[in-house]
């Protein structure tokens, strides 16, 4: 369950399944404690072509807006979202909100996601047993080797490691099981046996006066794993943005009107490119909007075979 030391397990299968083009492929994946698989593999991240959804044993639509507030200001959308699926069905999802106040939040944002996502990959692939403590150990080295690609993208550029300042949430879906880590604010629900659960939410509520940041001296310490032991329909991962949309306060529980017909919505998408267009158009429109001023991310998660309630008729 541990990072291998050289990520060589099928790398050309696992870049043909992951749409990648034909080209030379990096000489080594992501290693535990080095940068230069990341560094590799964002060589070939334009390279991803959109593939139709029903390929896939999930479906999978993410997409950010940039916050109405930030408009004002003159300053562009800084969240970030990733996602992989991998061929023995595992998916990995990855949501980050770069922090307002850091200049160059939306850059650490991205090394953030690209980095726990390209780490899970060398480590989740064709891994679907252990213990809750062998997943929890996974979660803590992939989160330690995100927060290093920040800390060496500050120094390289010689600046405070606050500059980069982001949130990182992150969850692991398998045949078994779905495990959610989680560095600050976001917002994570998944759809099982019929009901939806809350597996990560910010700790001090609905107004959070402190956050906690990857990049900070602690951040480690104030990583939150939990686990769903069974099968999982669907998973929702969002910024704070959309957390009043996604639970109902004081209760803190997951609001199903919201959920359910963004579920079966995506179950209907024929591609992730135009299934991500409605969902960025979701989150512009007004009824968003009239609740918040920030940055919105939302990934949606659903496995087709599903049933979802909230548009009659829908069923894969």
């Amino acid at each position: 369950m541990r990072l291998p030391a050289n990520g060589s397990r099928p790398k050309r299968r696992l870049l043909r399944f992951m749409g990648w083009r034909k080209t030379r492929l990096p000489q080594r994946c992501v290693t535990r404690r080095s940068s230069a698989g990341v560094q590799r593999h964002a060589r070939y991240a334009h390279r991803v072509v959109h593939r139709p959804l029903a390929r896939r044993g999930w479906h999978v639509v993410a997409a950010s807006s940039t916050g109405t507030r930030h408009v004002a200001q003159g300053e562009g959308c800084q969240d970030r979202q990733r996602h992989e699926l991998l061929p023995d069905g595992s998916v990995i999802v990855a949501v980050a909100d770069g922090a307002g106040s850091a200049p160059r939040s939306a850059e650490g944002a991205q090394t953030a996601v690209d980095a726990v996502v390209l780490a899970l990959v060398a480590a989740v692939s064709g891994t679907d047993g252990g213990t809750e403590r062998d997943w929890e150990g996974l979660l803590c080295e992939a989160f330690a080797f995100a927060r290093e690609q920040v800390l060496a993208l500050a120094a390289s550029e010689g600046v405070s490691p606050r500059a980069f300042a982001t949130t990182l949430t992150c969850a692991v879906v398998t045949r078994r099981r779905c495990v959610v880590g989680q560095i600050g604010d976001g917002v994570v629900v998944v759809r099982a046996d019929g009901a939806l659960h809350l597996l990560a939410a910010p700790e001090r509520g609905e107004y959070a006066n402190e956050v906690t940041f990857i990049s900070g001296s602690r951040a480690l310490e104030q990583l939150r794993v939990r686990s769903y032991n069974g099968r999982v329909d669907a998973l929702a991962a969002a910024t704070d943005g959309l957390l009043r949309q996604m639970l109902l306060f004081p209760q803190r529980t997951p609001f199903a009107p919201f959920l359910e017909p963004l579920f079966a919505i995506a179950v209907e998408c024929r591609s992730s490119r135009s299934g991500s267009d409605a969902l960025e158009g979701f989150l512009s429109s007004e009824m968003v909007r009239r609740r918040t001023d920030d940055d919105t991310t939302l990934a949606l998660v659903v496995r087709p075979s599903a049933v979802y309630r909230g548009r009659r008729g829908v069923r894969a």
